[in-house]
C-alpha cells in the first residue's frame, strides 16, 4: 500500500492538534509571507513559536512540510494577515511595515501602498523617520530635492538628518521626506524629497 498524501487542510488540522495538546503557544498562519524576497511555502502553512521550547512539535511541522519562523521576530499584518519580520535578518534589513495609527498592530508594505496617503503625511517633517516601503514617492506630488547623502563610519559619510532638516525649514520648505536609498552594516546612504506644493521654480530645477 502507498504512503498517504494529506491535503493542506489536513496537515493543517493535525498540526493544531498537537497545538492544542499542550496548549502550546504556537500560532499556524495561511496568509504567506509579506516580507520581500521571501517564497511562500509549498505547503502555504507557517507556524511561528519558540522553537527553543517546542522542539518535538518543530520537528513534527517540519516533517509535514510546514514552514518554521520564530514567534519573536515575525508577526501578522493587521490588514492581510501575511507574515512580516519585525526584528533584523540580516545586516542590510530594512523594515517592510509600519506601525498601525491607532497603536494597534502594524500594516505591512503591501497594504499600506493601496492608499499610502496616510502614511506619507505621518513622514512630512520629521528627521527621525523615513520612507522605507518602495513607494513610488513622485507619483503622490514628492519631487526629488536632493539625493546622495551618507551617514556613517567612513570619511565623508556626515551627513546629518537634523541639520538637514533645518535647513530645508529655513527655507520654508515642511513638507519634506527622508527615504533610506541603501543600508550597510557600516552606513546609510538617503535622499530627501519635498511636496511640489512647497516647490518654486528655482528649487525644482
Amino acid at each position: 500500500m502507498g504512503t498517504r498524501i494529506l491535503t493542506n487542510k489536513q496537515i493543517a488540522a493535525k498540526a493544531q492538534a498537537i497545538i492544542d495538546r499542550d496548549d502550546k503557544d504556537i500560532q499556524l498562519h495561511f496568509a504567506g509571507y509579506v516580507e520581500p524576497g521571501h517564497t511562500n511555502p509549498k505547503r502555504g502553512i507557517i507556524a511561528t513559536g519558540n522553537w527553543h521550547d517546542y522542539r518535538e512539535a518543530g520537528k513534527a511541522f517540519e516533517a509535514m512540510g510546514i514552514e518554521l519562523e520564530w514567534n519573536d521576530e515575525w508577526t501578522e499584518c493587521s490588514e492581510c494577515n501575511g507574515l512580516v519580520r519585525i526584528k533584523p535578518g540580516s545586516f542590510d534589513w530594512i523594515p517592510a511595515f509600519t506601525d498601525n495609527a491607532d497603536g494597534d498592530g502594524i500594516a505591512c508594505h503591501e497594504c499600506i501602498k493601496k492608499d499610502p496617503t496616510e502614511y506619507l503625511e505621518g513622514l512630512e517633517g520629521s528627521w527621525q523617520v523615513s520612507e522605507n516601503l518602495g513607494i513610488d514617492l513622485e507619483k503622490y506630488g514628492y519631487k526629488l530635492y536632493k539625493d546622495g547623502f551618507e551617514s556613517g563610519l567612513h570619511p565623508g559619510q556626515n551627513a546629518k538628518p537634523i541639520e538637514i532638516a533645518k535647513s530645508l525649514e529655513d527655507r520654508g520648505l515642511h513638507r519634506y521626506i527622508f527615504r533610506i536609498d541603501c543600508k550597510t552594516p557600516y552606513s546609510i546612504t538617503f535622499s530627501v524629497y519635498v511636496h511640489e506644493d512647497e516647490l518654486t521654480e528655482d528649487e525644482d530645477d
